[in-house]
This record gives structure tokens, C-alpha cells and sequence, in this order.
């Protein structure tokens, strides 16, 4: 009867033990995710500010009208996905 009981012991104490485990590595991977997050708001805030200048320029070409508003593109193709998808894929974004 002592040998059951200390394997339910055992088997509850490694059930506890994986569970602390599994938190502390959500927690820390949550951690890291946030920072990824943080590091691709600030590239995107600085691409904003140099898309803000082209767009300036590109208004005062249209107000001297060296081109036609027809003639802006803005491509989008260049834009880096490469840190949200990551995030998405392990669920930190629905």
C-alpha cells in the first residue's frame, strides 16, 4: 500500500513539475514575441516617416506638375512579413 502511494506521489509531483515547466516557457516565449514586436513596430514606424517624405516630394511634383497623379505607384512587394508571421503561426495573433 506505501508503494502506490508513493508512486501516485511521484506521478503527481511530475505532472506539477511539467506543468511549471510548460508556464515558464509560455511565459518566456510570450516575453520574447513582445520584443519581436516592439523591434518591427519601430522599423515600421521609421518606414512610415521615410514613406511620409516620398509622399511629400511626390505632392510637390504634382503641384508643379512635372508628373501626373496617375503616374504614383506604390508597391507594396518590398514589405517584410518575416517577423509577424512567426508570431501568428504560434498564436500570439488571431
Amino acid at each position: 500500500m506505501a508503494e502506490a502511494f508513493w508512486v501516485f506521489v511521484g506521478i503527481v509531483a511530475g505532472a506539477l513539475i511539467q506543468f511549471l515547466l510548460q508556464k515558464l516557457e509560455k511565459r518566456s516565449g510570450a516575453k520574447n514575441a513582445f520584443q519581436v514586436l516592439k523591434t518591427e513596430i519601430d522599423l515600421n514606424l521609421d518606414e512610415v516617416g521615410r514613406f511620409k517624405e516620398r509622399i511629400g516630394g511626390l505632392k510637390e511634383l504634382i503641384a508643379s506638375q512635372q508628373i501626373k497623379p496617375d503616374d504614383i505607384r506604390v508597391f507594396m512587394g518590398s514589405f517584410d512579413y518575416s517577423a509577424m508571421g512567426p508570431l501568428t503561426n504560434q498564436g500570439y495573433f488571431h
